[in-house]
């Protein structure tokens, strides 16, 4: 643990600050990740992805190595370090550890159905998923392995955020961005993180024009198995990443592309996994007061609605109850598009899951 207490020798010191985004796949983590590196000293991804460590001492080394090479630039103290990692990637043994280095933690959330669509269409045509239809990734579901939709990393976020909650100093260290709201006033959005952040500035490179941490400057160590400069050609061209790491700003919101998507046709392991997991901790993250991207006007939520009536009706319940009629009204449109989440939601809305 020689990386770890080192890290925290220099955190104690006030040398170093560490924020990290932890996220489920599919959620724009990776444009956070890359927004936020923007007024900070640098970033560094993934550095516990289980390809690039064998325990947790190797992925600190990854973070101590990141942050020396940052210093030797700035040539002063302290350092400002933006970390992203997919929560599967944290043991929950390790995640007490990481709790004590990480002054602040970004988690990022999506409409689940829309982080199904974009898991899909890159697992059945990896080479061309931006022009792969829902429909026709539907019809070739069936063809991934149940395993890859074992993902932790709902349940984790939400025990994380969880643990954090229990402790009263802690609280002040969370922040959760949901990528629609975001995308639909980035400004705001990213004005009430900096509030939060105290160090973070606001200014315009926060939304757009980004640089460090872009293409070719984005630093992420290498697989064990491949050497550093195989690993950064395949990085470069990575599916899963690849639109965000060449991306200067957040993607415009895009009626088309972020309406839901109806789930009832997808094998019973996905449906399963969306409703036991992806849904009921979308919808508790979202309800938070800890939330810096909702919605508070209803001019916002209408707006929203006519783009993704999953989200406007969460943001809605939780900042308008009274409004019955939009709420009617919002209920409609979800069970029109998309009929098997009504039902999900129905179920939990009557169990009180969500209050």
């Amino acid at each position: 643990m020689q990386s770890y207490n080192a890290i925290k020798k220099l955190i104690k010191e006030k040398k170093l600050e560490i924020v990290y985004v932890l996220s489920p796949p599919r959620t724009a983590s990776t444009a956070i990740h890359i927004s936020l590196t923007q007024n900070s000293d640098g970033q560094i991804l993934e550095p516990f992805n289980v390809k690039k460590r064998d325990n947790f001492s190797e992925g600190c080394k990854h973070i101590l190595e990141r942050t020396n090479q940052l210093f030797k630039k700035k040539q002063q103290w302290p350092i400002r370090l933006v970390v992203k990692d997919i929560a599967r990637n944290i043991n929950l043994d390790e995640w007490g550890l990481l709790k004590e280095i990480t002054g602040f933690f970004v988690f990022t959330i999506r409409e689940p159905s829309l982080s199904i669509y974009s898991f899909l269409k890159r697992r059945v045509n990896p080479y061309d998923s931006d022009k792969f239809g829902y429909e026709k990734a539907l019809k070739l579901s069936d063809k991934i392995p149940e395993e890859a939709w074992h993902d932790s990393s709902w349940l984790k976020i939400k025990f994380f955020l969880d643990d954090i909650n229990q402790e009263e100093k802690s609280r002040k260290k969370i922040s959760i961005l949901s990528d629609l709201s975001l995308r639909l006033d980035p400004e705001k959005t990213m004005r009430n993180l900096s509030k939060k952040f105290g160090w973070l500035p606001f200014n315009d490179r926060l939304i757009k024009n980004w640089e460090k941490g872009v293409g070719k400057n984005l630093y992420s160590p290498p697989y064990k198995t491949q050497d550093y400069k195989t690993y950064r050609k395949r990085l470069f061209k990575n599916i899963w990443i690849k639109e965000a790491i060449w991306s200067n700003s957040f993607k415009p919101i895009n009626p088309e592309k972020d309406s839901p998507r109806d789930l009832t046709k997808l094998p019973i392991n996905i449906r399963d996994y969306y409703a036991l997991e992806m849904l009921p901790t979308y919808i508790y993250f979202i309800s938070r007061k800890e939330n810096d991207s909702k919605l508070d006007s209803l001019e916002e939520i209408r707006q929203m609605a006519r783009i993704n009536p999953i989200e406007a009706y969460f943001n809605l319940r939780r900042s308008y109850p009274q409004e019955k009629k939009l709420l009617n009204k919002l209920e409609k449109q979800i069970k029109r598009q998309a009929p098997f989440t009504f039902s999900i939601i129905k179920v939990y809305l009557n169990k009180q899951w969500i209050c």
